[in-house]
């Protein structure tokens, strides 16, 4: 066992989780340091999936963003470098060594007005926190989309303007359903999906706002 102050090296780390717990409820590990060394250890294992494998919806098309949906962790939606979004079932099936996961939703590049989807890069996606029923894109394009999955649909679209360069969704908030989106225009804007209209656009910045993100404990921060 390792003595205080002294953690097991990555190689002799060994899981059970509980028995890691235990060592450190006698005092054998300090709370800060068994936390490091497990996630250490998590990442130093980390490799290539030789059993599982995703076709490619577009091939050689690069993939710009991700996420995946918190109420099944299932559905991983990816934007792509061109407009594009693909929805990926990413759920494992018993039978059979090898998954190959495939897209259950592939929305094109807009090549004109009358297209669904996005023109220019994408550079966000965000699944609704409460279900998978609407999902949400953002683009170079100037516009924020919130999609209907079903139907593989534009509900509302947000035309706003100015470069957008991402996107982010208060995953625990009760009382509204405001999408935070970063502007190239020195602004962050929230849009309201209820709604469909802009809700507040915050000023501070002096430059692009290259990035958002919502705190988990507080809805409105």
């Amino acid at each position: 066992m390792a003595g205080l102050g002294q953690p097991q090296p990555l190689s002799q780390l060994q899981l059970p989780l509980f028995s890691l717990l235990a060592e450190r409820e006698c005092g054998l590990w300090r709370p800060w340091s068994l936390d490091r060394h497990v996630k250490e250890a998590r990442a130093h294992d980390v490799r290539l999936s030789e059993c599982r494998d995703i076709d490619p919806p577009f091939p050689g098309a690069e993939v710009s963003c991700m996420a995946v949906d918190e109420s099944e962790d299932r559905y991983l939606l990816c934007g792509y470098a061109d407009g594009a979004v693909t929805i990926i079932d990413v759920e494992d099936r018993p039978g059979g060594a090898r998954s190959k996961f495939a897209a259950v939703v592939k929305i094109e590049r807009a090549s004109n007005a009358a297209t669904r989807g996005h023109s220019y890069g994408v550079t966000g996606v965000a699944w609704y926190p409460k279900d998978t029923g609407l999902f949400i894109s953002s683009s170079f394009d100037k516009t924020v989309k919130i999609w209907d999955t079903n139907h593989e649909q534009v509900v509302v679209n947000f035309n706003l303007g100015q470069h957008v360069y991402g996107i982010a969704v208060q995953s625990t908030a009760q009382a509204h359903s405001l999408v935070a989106v970063a502007g190239g225009d020195q602004r962050v804007i929230l849009c309201d999906i209820t709604t469909g209209g802009q809700k507040h656009m915050l000023l501070g910045h002096r430059g692009p706002v290259h990035a958002v993100c919502w705190s988990t404990r507080e809805e409105y921060v």
